[in-house]
């Protein structure tokens, strides 16, 4: 569902959803929601060094869009938060990520646009990626367009278009990326010899619900495309054409068999 809860610079939180709103933030900009995007419009230029921040969050079973103050565009998924300046400084522009988003930066070249997710970070110059980071100590990087440089610690690694890098334990490793992964933006799971436990987190978080394994955890690969917007039933019932995994559904709680 389109939902997220936008906490402001003076405290204040606004729950989001479809609906059209209009809000000022400070002297800072304007805001402006409709059809599940979250727009800055600036109204006036920088009065001051400090900058003001906001944060949006999204909850379990939701997802959002919001579009910065510099034109850049950021698909947030569910349990995921985006902190950031409602304008930013001349300088440079940097953003907070914990969970999963996917941007396209607007291009400015004389300031360039960074996310920082843990203890990595990404640099951008116009340019499109997704970063996840919902595992503990792993921060996963696909770059789809343009040109990004990621740091670990004291490792620094340049992408390619269609690259994935992986930051883990003060490690980066590149590899080839699979860019159907980045499509849950567009209202897909796409699984890709994920095991059981990987694909039901994700469920687990989309759906709102709790999981638990009756006997030893299933061994088996999952590989296919499911539409975000199925029931959890529907969804479940094409895993199990996919794997052969059966479940059961009690309240809150899915249980697999």
């Amino acid at each position: 569902k389109v939902k997220a809860e936008l906490t402001l610079s003076d405290g204040r939180v606004q729950k989001l959803g479809e609906e059209n709103a209009d809000f000022l933030e400070g002297h800072e900009a304007a805001l402006h929601t409709k059809n599940g995007v979250l727009e800055y419009l600036p109204t006036s230029e920088d009065k001051s060094e400090k900058l003001l921040f906001n944060t949006l969050r999204i909850p379990k079973a939701g997802v959002y869009r919001v579009v910065l103050s510099d034109g850049t565009a950021v698909w947030l998924n569910a349990l995921s938060e985006l902190h950031y300046p409602v304008t930013f400084g001349k300088d440079s522009r940097k953003v907070y990520l914990k969970g999963e988003g996917y941007f396209e930066v607007a291009h400015d070249k004389k300031r360039p646009f960074s996310v920082v997710s843990v203890s990595c970070e990404v640099l951008a110059l116009g340019t499109a990626f997704n970063i996840e980071s919902y595992r503990t100590g792993k921060i996963s990087t696909i770059l789809v367009k343009g040109k990004v440089r990621v740091s670990e610690s004291m490792n620094k690694k340049e992408l390619s278009p269609g690259e994935l890098a992986v930051a883990q334990g003060g490690k980066l490793v590149v590899t080839k990326a699979n860019l159907g992964k980045v499509t849950w933006k567009d209202g897909y799971f796409y699984f890709d010899q994920e095991n059981i436990e990987e694909v039901m987190e994700i469920l687990s978080r989309w759906y709102d619900v709790d999981v638990r394994y009756s006997g030893s955890v299933p061994k088996a690969v999952i590989e296919g495309t499911i539409d975000r917007n199925t029931s959890l039933s529907e969804a479940l019932n094409v895993l199990k054409d996919i794997s052969g995994i059966k479940s059961e559904i009690t309240g809150r709680t899915v249980i697999i068999k």
